[in-house]
């Protein structure tokens, strides 16, 4: 239940149809979360973070109605957890990702060994 505050909002971006504003608001949250300590789950914390991008979460019964059909689809496409890949030609689970940060704080994504197939698929 704590998790549906901040969903209601990954819902409300979700659902404008704008990828580049998805992301913004899915890296804003965890954001929040991961390096700022927030607790995501309190609505006055998302209130702001929604407000940045002049967007209002959605009421209950759409973000519980949101979550059920992203999962449903997520169930229907053999998604094995989170974030999980599909290219064309082939599907992908995010443990083969080797996640850490430099000296300065950006992110560096590397793929670790058995990848291969699966880069290739969507650069090759």
């Amino acid at each position: 239940k704590t998790s549906m505050t901040a969903f209601a909002l990954a819902a409300a971006a979700a659902r404008t149809g704008d990828a580049v504003l998805s992301e913004s608001v899915g890296m804003a949250l965890r954001d929040a979360v991961f390096e700022q300590g927030l607790d995501i789950g309190r609505p006055e914390v998302v209130a702001v973070i929604a407000a940045g991008f002049g967007l209002a979460p959605l009421d209950a019964d759409a973000t519980e109605a949101a979550v059920r059909a992203d999962w449903d689809e997520g169930r229907g496409r053999g998604v094995v957890g989170s974030p999980h890949f599909f290219t064309g030609e082939a599907s992908w689970f995010c443990p083969g990702l080797a996640i850490s940060r430099d000296d300065v704080g950006n992110f560096i994504v590397a793929w670790k060994q058995g990848s291969e197939n699966f880069v290739e698929s969507v650069f090759g």
